[in-house]
């Protein structure tokens, strides 16, 4: 019975070839573009989601104004800006610096090749995001000048399978140590770099670090719990209107997770997605879906009416109730 039965439905797909193939190309190509373009949008969705405490950490930019028109937005702030607002709120728990100097050159021995992706950073960004250390101690790395963190594809490629912690390397003919080395930046993360430099590095570099005059750096806060952004975006506010350093700029707060899909400011660090394209793809996911399904469906109904007249045959011929609905 199940070999005539297998017989029978080999006769079907031969008979019905080509609604066959139709039925089950067009679902299958169906379904899978609907999951190729789910993991795409859960992708763009998820940046920053590896941050334990991302729902605390705010990036704060820069309202431009000309009078009462705002005339840019600059997601780079000022050195001091950090400092200053985690002395004057206390819903400020801690602060991260970061200041791009990239492109460098890097040198170990006879090894010499560019970089686009140093930054200089507080020692605190170890505690306010969850980038992990696979060599050093997160809280020492970053404390003194002239002091780096690599990434692990750096630190291979500087120094193969050997210690990379208490090597000194060359940045710009600059000696600089060796501190800690760190797991690869991950894709989902609008901060990419391959180096870490401390930030109290910069002023050996040129850098007046204290100075209200240049806006080059960005600054990230981790609030204290329950501090919404509305909240801190509020005092952040009332600190540019009374601070004179700042002129006619304004202070605007963003949590984390918008920065990729809801920024688009002025010298972003990465390129950024956008809510738009991924809603869209939503959309377009769930319409390629639902078309495949009423292809199927109309394919499938298109046959009926023979599949009906075969089983009536069969009835008269003496088929059981059970063996019809086996073969069909």
């Amino acid at each position: 019975m199940i070999s005539r039965n297998i017989r029978l439905a080999l006769r079907n797909l031969r008979v019905s070839r080509t609604n066959s193939v139709i039925n089950i190309l067009g679902l299958g190509i169906a379904a899978a573009a609907f999951l190729l373009l789910m993991q795409y949008v859960s992708f763009e969705k998820s940046y920053e989601n590896f941050h334990t405490r991302a729902d605390r950490i705010q990036r704060v930019t820069i309202d431009l104004y000309n009078g009462p028109e705002k005339i840019g937005t600059d997601c780079e702030t000022y050195p001091p800006l950090g400092p200053a607002l985690k002395k004057q709120y206390a819903e400020v728990e801690d602060f991260v610096r970061i200041q791009d100097i990239s492109p460098i050159e890097i040198k170990y021995l006879d090894k010499v090749f560019s970089l686009d992706k140093l930054y200089a950073a507080d020692p605190s960004i170890f505690s306010v995001f969850d980038f992990r250390l696979v060599q050093g101690n997160a809280a020492a790395v970053l404390n003194k000048p002239m002091e780096v963190v690599l990434t692990k594809k750096i630190a291979a490629r500087l120094f193969g399978t050997d210690q990379a912690v208490g090597k000194t390397i060359n940045i710009n003919t600059f000696p600089i140590s060796v501190a800690g080395v760190m797991e690869d930046v991950p894709s989902n993360s609008h901060l990419r770099f391959d180096i870490l430099l401390s930030f109290s590095s910069l002023p050996s570099l040129g850098t007046d670090t204290s100075s209200w005059k240049g806006n080059n750096n960005y600054t990230y806060l981790l609030t204290k719990p329950g501090v919404t952004v509305s909240a801190m975006g509020q005092k952040a506010h009332s600190f540019a209107r009374s601070h004179s350093d700042l002129g006619k700029e304004d202070l605007v707060v963003q949590n984390i997770r918008d920065i990729h899909l809801y920024s688009k400011k002025s010298f972003e660090p990465d390129i950024n997605g956008d809510s738009r394209t991924v809603n869209f793809l939503i959309v377009v996911a769930v319409i390629i879906v639902v078309i495949g399904s009423i292809n199927y469906i109309n394919l499938v109904t298109a046959t009926s009416s023979e599949r009906s007249r075969q089983s009536g045959m069969r009835r008269l011929l003496g088929s059981s109730r059970a063996a019809l609905i086996t073969q069909f």
